[in-house]
């Protein structure tokens, strides 16, 4: 009698094991769908590897490579290209306008009115004072 329990006692834990296993392999994988195509930078090229982990680029830097292969994606993809799940590199000065926008004509403080310069009495925008 205590045989037969001992053997279903492992045999639950066996089984709990591995639910959990799929549980846990199953909120992986829809997390890395949710990532590579419902994730806010879905729209903006990139290599497929890059939109679901950035273990690639800890490899390029670690390799001091990154410098090379973000020069190749930018020839390969564009001035905006996705090199992690939530970063761009950008290669040029309107891109940097693009991502940097106000596009709901929000504001910012009279705070920053400090950082604006002027030039012959006409405000000169930059990235702190728009």
């Amino acid at each position: 009698m205590n045989e037969q329990i001992r053997q279903s006692g492992s045999l639950i834990y066996r089984a709990s094991f591995v639910d959990c296993t799929i549980v846990i392999l199953t909120i992986a994988f829809l997390s890395l769908i949710r990532t590579r195509y419902y994730h806010r930078l879905n729209r903006v090229p990139g290599p497929f590897l890059a939109s679901l982990t950035s273990l690639w680029k800890w490899n390029a830097v670690r390799r001091e490579k990154m410098a090379f292969i973000n020069a190749e994606l930018h020839e390969k993809y564009g001035p905006l290209v996705r090199i992690g799940p939530n970063h761009i590199s950008a290669s040029s000065a309107e891109s940097i306008r693009v991502i940097h926008r106000s596009k709901n004509g929000f504001t910012k403080s009279a705070m920053y009115g400090i950082l604006q310069p002027k030039f012959e009495g006409v405000d000169l925008h930059n990235i702190f004072s728009t």
